[in-house]
This record gives C-alpha cells, structure tokens and sequence, in this order.
C-alpha cells in the first residue's frame, strides 16, 4: 500500500528516515519500516495526526504493547521526528 495504494505518495521511500513532515496534512497514512534492518522494507503502519503543542508530529497507529490504536508512547514514542523507535524508522507517507 506505502507504494503502490490508491492516492499520491507524499514522499519517496529512500530507505532512510522520511523528513518532509510540511507535505503531511492531518489523516494522511504513514508507513514505518519495523527493523531490526534498517532498509526501505514497510512493515507498519499509522495515520499521521498533525503537529503537537511541543511542535512535534505525532501519529497513532496499533500496537501489541497497547493491544490496540493509541496516541500514547507505550511501545515507542509517537512521533515522527526525532531519533526515538518510530521517528528513525519513518519511511514514506500516503494521502488518500
């Protein structure tokens, strides 16, 4: 779907950590590599929420830590920039 889904992708997967978070609008989908090889594999999935009060872009997706969807940080941090698990591993983005 990261590649080849209906809509535009917002950004290449390069195989390295996506930075072009002006080009992402609230709901769009974004696609994570799961490690632990760090490559432009996809492996997850969450939908990006927009910029929070700190100025960081945060995204809820399903996890097995949570058993479900959440916003919070359990199971990594919920964002996508930085050098936290989610952020380092952030590879593309899709807007259907």
């Amino acid at each position: 779907m990261a590649e080849f889904g209906p809509g535009a992708q917002l950004m290449p997967n390069r195989g390295t950590q996506a930075r072009e978070y002006e080009r992402l609008n609230a709901g769009d989908l974004v696609f994570f590599n799961g490690g632990p090889v760090l490559n432009d594999h996809i492996e997850h999935m969450g939908m990006y929420l927009g910029v929070d009060s700190d100025g960081r872009h945060r995204f809820i997706s399903s996890r097995t830590k949570a058993n479900g969807p959440t916003l919070g940080d359990t199971g990594g941090d919920s964002l996508l920039d930085g050098s936290g698990h989610y952020g380092v591993r952030f590879r593309t983005a899709r807007r259907i």
